[in-house]
């Protein structure tokens, strides 16, 4: 019998929180913590706070809870038996985790005010109601782990919930499925005040005339943060730096739009990303340069210099040199933003059905970033269809006026009834695609 005892003993202390082996007795047990609390009650010193002694029947251990303890709001908290029941709460419904006790520990290490929670356990309920309404995109054990980080949320007011995230669905214009989206990839922007947020909004209209609607919604789903973070400390220096590069206002309204998160990047990895191009002389530093390659590959600040890296080393696996692989980025900045497969199905088709070799594929580098069907492959099958030869080079030639007239000898009608009857993707029916 005693060995017995002593595994159930083992047991309650060892085993996560708020699962207590045995708890037959309700009148012992005023709750499921009681006989986890029981458990551990040789675990803590005789003289330890009830509080201390909760937080370790809800599976923290001695350090962790002893910092809870230690960061406790100033003045009475609601009794042990009320903690208690905050604990099992948190655990069981709030978190939904394989982790109540280390979620547990999170939660009231960021907010120890919910501690004074414990006698209003209802109103915790309506709030966390509100908050998995408006993140209806989160499923439960995401939703916990988003609330055990951010727990200020399960401080808000249910109806402030309700309200900011209609003011966001409204301002914006965002459908239900779209505010789901933005506001489960930035769940603090149900804390947020809708008038800071609305001067940002107004900043992006008035300094960078990206008001437009869909430009906006753009924006906020890609960078949600951007409605949270202080115009004077990152937005506004954000801006600075990139017309620093010589950008005008129209530029730098589409770099926004294309890559919202250069807002609040910190500020040494966007000048990572222009060195690594001064670095590999793919433009110069001074005369205008880095302005005109952001405006050809708009998408740049998006990219990460070892991204970049990658697309170079990818370049020189089909056979580029690497001097070649710098001039083909620099003739044709797309190339960055063109995944791996679609380089290598290109080369593939120039080698391969073309027929060219890698000194001609140096020559025309927009061979990567063309639209295939209409350019290559469509050339391609006319000049077949038609009995003509023509060197790889001289069928990537650019513009179709100018390949009509000077390289195929026919009139763009022709090439386009061509393309219109669908002919050549007839021609490669069954074959190279």
């Amino acid at each position: 019998m005693l060995l017995a005892h002593m595994w159930l003993l083992a047991g309650a202390i060892m085993r996560p929180a708020l699962r207590p082996p045995s708890c037959s007795s309700a009148a012992r047990c005023a709750s499921l913590l009681s006989c986890a609390t029981a458990a551990v009650e040789e675990a803590v010193d005789d003289d330890a706070p009830p509080l201390l002694r909760v937080l370790r029947a809800g599976g923290l251990d001695a350090a962790q809870a002893q910092e809870v303890y230690e960061r406790r709001p100033p003045g009475k908290l609601p009794g042990a038996v009320r903690q208690e029941l905050l604990l099992e709460w948190v655990q069981r419904e709030l978190l939904c985790s394989r982790e109540p006790a280390r979620l547990t520990y999170v939660l009231l290490r960021r907010e120890p005010k919910l501690l004074l929670a414990g006698g209003r356990i209802p109103r915790l309920r309506e709030t966390h109601a509100a908050l998995r309404g408006a993140l209806w995109r989160l499923k439960p054990e995401r939703l916990g782990f988003v609330l055990a980080h951010n727990p200020e949320l399960l401080l808000l007011d249910p109806e402030r919930v309700r309200s900011t995230a209609s003011w966001l669905g409204g301002r914006l214009g965002y459908s239900d499925q779209l505010l789901g989206e933005v506001l489960a990839a930035a769940p603090r922007l149900l804390a947020g005040d809708p008038e800071a947020m609305e001067e940002r909004l107004a900043w992006l209209d008035e300094q960078l005339g990206i008001g437009e609607v869909g430009r906006l919604q753009r924006v906020v789903r890609l960078a949600p943060l951007v409605l949270l973070l202080s115009l004077e400390k990152t937005l506004r220096p954000r801006v600075a730096f990139v017309r620093a590069l010589g950008v005008d206002d129209t530029l730098l309204a589409n770099l926004i739009v294309r890559s919202p998160r250069l807002l609040h990047s910190p500020e040494a990895a966007l000048a990572a990303r222009v060195d690594w191009l001064t670095d590999n002389k793919i433009v110069e530093k001074e005369g205008g340069g880095i302005a005109s390659f952001l405006a050809r590959q708009p998408d740049f600040f998006a990219l990460s210099p070892a991204q970049c890296a990658k697309r170079l080393d990818t370049l020189e696996a089909l056979g580029l040199s690497r001097a070649a692989a710098l001039r083909a980025v620099r003739d044709e900045p797309g190339i960055l933003s063109q995944p791996e497969e679609q380089l290598k199905l290109r080369a593939a088709f120039f080698f391969e059905v073309l027929s060219g070799t890698v000194a001609q594929l140096e020559q025309v580098p927009h061979m990567f970033t063309c639209e295939l069907a209409k350019h290559a492959l469509l050339r391609h099958a006319f000049c077949l269809s038609t009995g003509r030869q023509l060197e790889p080079t001289a069928l990537m030639v650019k513009g179709n006026a100018q390949f009509c007239t000077e390289v195929a000898g026919c009139s763009e009608d022709e090439l386009r009834e061509f393309e219109k009857e669908g002919k050549h993707l007839q021609f490669y029916a069954g074959a190279w695609l």
